[in-house]
């Protein structure tokens, strides 16, 4: 994610904004002076999907010959998190998992 914070028109390093999965399952965040803050734990997936501007949904790809899923044609992100108990259930002896969904419109997109 990229947030232009001192309103200069330009994205530095500094504002430029990242978010992984780390080796020990948990989505940290990249911050601009190199630290990487745990945000969440015991997550066994993270993904994106995304909307483009045709309708049509999936990862961006400026190698194809198709245009409609470039990068400049993306208007939404799906964010999918899958995450699991830290500790096993007594009863089923398994570990509990939870996945959480959600589509996010890209704020100005298409408009240049």
């Amino acid at each position: 994610f990229t947030v232009d914070t001192d309103g200069d028109g330009s994205i530095s390093n500094a504002e430029d904004i990242n978010y992984y999965v780390n080796g020990s399952n948990q989505i940290v965040r990249r911050t601009a002076d190199g630290s990487t803050p745990v945000v969440a734990e015991n997550i066994t997936n993270f993904s994106f999907s995304y909307g483009f501007a045709d309708g049509g949904t999936g990862v961006p790809d400026e190698t194809d010959a198709d245009t409609t899923n470039d990068l400049d044609d993306i208007r939404s992100v799906q964010i999918t998190i899958v995450g699991e108990t830290a500790d096993i259930d007594p009863i089923t002896g398994e570990k509990k998992s939870r996945t959480q969904s959600s589509w996010v419109v890209v704020r100005n997109a298409g408009l240049l």
